[in-house]
């Protein structure tokens, strides 16, 4: 009767302890939530990158001033027939002229611009003017101011000034002008000859201007003491 009890005894505690067993192997396979969020594999994360390839921007640098071209022979110069001056109106005779009318009021800004002839070479100040050429078309000069009367005497009378040019299309070319209550002068040396631009009678400054060639003007009479052009240096 003992051995029978004994053998219970052993075969409930070997039940038990494979019970046991058995939970703990079930238990341990099992994971908790939070252990099955960590276990979720996050993609890494990407860092910029800047290349030290590309230079840096820079800023764009401000555009200096580019030199202004003072006049347009379109708008400045009106080419006119020769029918629009009576013969008996010019004193002087040419065997050949061109006439013009000159627009005054932009003559007088042109003119306001001009540097002085110690700034003439400064391309920032640079002031060009187109001049009639007697036998068609114009030359461009470089127009600046120059000094003929004192400067307190300039300071007095501002409307007698007189002006300098270098020519542009031919270098060897050069201008003297003056425009006031008188008219508009000018004088011009160059490789294609002397002209000169006046106005054709007192009284009318601007509307008409001859422009002409030294060589086509006409002299009726000579003072006996006077040289001919030939001869004058």
């Amino acid at each position: 009767m003992k051995n029978k009890i004994s053998s219970v005894i052993l075969l409930s505690g070997c039940v038990s302890l494979l019970g046991l067993s058995c939970s703990s192997s079930v238990n341990t396979d099992k994971k908790s939530p939070v252990d099955s969020v960590a276990s979720v594999v996050t993609p890494p994360v990407r860092e910029s990158v800047i290349s030290d390839s590309q230079p840096p921007v820079s800023p764009p640098k401000p555009a200096e001033p580019a030199p202004v071209e003072a006049s347009k022979n379109v708008s400045l110069w009106t080419e006119l027939q020769p029918g629009a001056l009576k013969e008996p109106d010019i004193k002087q005779k040419f065997k050949s002229y061109k006439l013009f009318a000159l627009d005054s009021l932009k003559m007088q800004k042109i003119l306001a611009k001009a540097p002085s002839e110690k700034e003439r070479n400064n391309d920032a100040l640079k002031v060009i003017l187109e001049i009639p050429r007697p036998d068609g078309g114009y030359m461009k000069f470089r127009i600046y101011r120059t000094t003929v009367m004192d400067p307190s005497l300039e300071a007095q009378y501002p409307l007698l000034r007189t002006y300098g040019g270098q020519g542009i299309d031919d270098p060897s070319a050069n201008i003297r002008l003056d425009f006031n209550q008188n008219g508009f002068h000018s004088y011009v040396i160059s490789q294609a000859g002397e002209w000169f631009i006046d106005p054709a009678k007192r009284g009318v400054t601007h509307q008409l201007l001859l422009c002409y060639f030294k060589s086509d003007a006409i002299i009726k009479k000579r003072r006996a003491f006077e040289l001919p052009d030939s001869l004058r240096r």
